[in-house]
């Protein structure tokens, strides 16, 4: 049982990294998913909150390019 909690609590220790802002929480997901029009969607807007339009221009036709797949 402490094997599995200390594997468990070492988890979620290193997935609260992913968590420090919108743009951090979508990139992981596009780490494990890269055909997920939403996540490409959801990173342009984080971009785009930051200022970053070209950045997030490149992700918005990602999204596009993946829906149409």
């Amino acid at each position: 049982m402490a094997v599995l909690l200390l594997s468990h609590g070492l988890k979620t220790w290193h997935r609260n990294w992913d968590w420090q802002d919108e743009y951090s929480i979508f990139m992981a997901g596009l780490k494990v998913n890269s055909r997920n029009a939403k996540l490409f969607n959801n990173v342009g807007h984080a971009l785009e909150s930051q200022g970053k339009y070209w950045e997030a221009l490149d992700y918005f036709q990602k999204a596009v390019s993946v829906q149409g797949l």
